[in-house]
């Protein structure tokens, strides 16, 4: 019987490869115990017990590739979100007769943000943004009105706009 406890200890010091390992050395010490060998010739014993060190060998190289591509894969995450930083982002909208200018679309270029201003006209939101930016394209549409596009600096990790959207020009009717 295996011991449960062994088992995790074991998988804590060698990782997964290690575990694979015990894993298959248990399956190996089971054909030993069956007295398999004594039924086989020496060249049939001897190819079975070579094609369980290979097996053995394999997923231990598997596992141990898994574990370098896992370990890379978390590094490279580690480093992206060391690259990100926290912008916030103040709009107030207003029409030309200074009226606050409810669910505006606001969207930033590059990024998957998009939100509406509220009943006041404003949108205040925190948007992870890479260090490297220095500025944000930013768009705001509303139907009815001129779409509003503006390249913004980011100063002290914020981004302020105060503006009037136009009324789309219509044609007088004849």
């Amino acid at each position: 019987m295996v011991d449960i406890e062994k088992l995790a200890q074991i998988a804590r010091v060698t990782g997964v490869g290690g575990l694979a390992v015990v894993g298959l050395l248990i399956v190996a010490r089971g054909i030993v115990a069956k007295n398999i060998f004594s039924t086989l010739s020496p060249e049939k014993s001897y190819r079975l017990l070579l094609q369980i060190m290979w097996i053995m060998f394999l997923v231990a190289l598997a596992a141990l590739l898994t574990s370098v591509v896992l370990e890379l894969t978390h590094n490279q995450r580690a480093s992206k979100t060391e690259t990100a930083r926290a912008v916030t982002l103040r709009i107030t909208l207003r029409t030309p007769e200074r009226q606050p200018l409810e669910g505006a679309m606001v969207m930033i270029n590059h990024y998957p943000f998009g939100e509406t201003t509220r009943f006041d006209g404003t949108l205040m939101s925190n948007i992870p943004v890479s260090v490297v930016d220095q500025s944000l394209e930013i768009f705001i549409s509303h139907p009815g009105y001129k779409t509003y596009h503006a390249s913004r600096a980011i100063a002290d990790n914020q981004v302020a706009i105060a503006t009037v959207l136009e009324p789309l020009q219509t044609k007088p009717s004849r």
